[in-house]
C-alpha cells in the first residue's frame, strides 16, 4: 500500500478523476468513522483507491478477488 500523495494523484490521473469505480466498499457509522475503498481497472491491473479521514492510499492487485479483499480489509481496519 502506497500513501504518498504525489503517487496517489498520479495513478488517479491515469485512471481519470471522473471515472466511476468498478466496485466500492465503505462505511460511515454512528461514531463518524469514515473509510472508503474504490476498485478501478487500469490496463490489466486492479487499483484499489482507499481513503479515510487522515490519508489516501493506493494498492494494486492482479485479480478482482484480490482487490475486493484489499478493499474489505482496509475498511474493516479503520472502523
Amino acid at each position: 500500500m502506497r500513501c504518498e500523495l504525489e503517487y496517489v494523484n498520479a495513478v488517479r490521473s491515469k485512471i481519470g478523476f471522473d471515472v466511476p469505480p468498478i466496485e466500492e466498499e465503505g462505511t460511515m457509522d454512528e461514531e463518524n468513522c469514515f473509510a472508503y475503498a474504490g476498485i478501478y481497472l487500469l490496463g490489466d491491473i486492479y487499483v484499489v483507491y482507499m481513503k479515510d479521514e487522515e490519508r489516501v492510499c493506493i494498492e494494486e492487485a492482479s485479480t478482482i478477488d484480490e482487490a475486493r479483499e484489499v478493499a474489505k480489509r482496509f475498511v474493516k481496519s479503520i472502523c
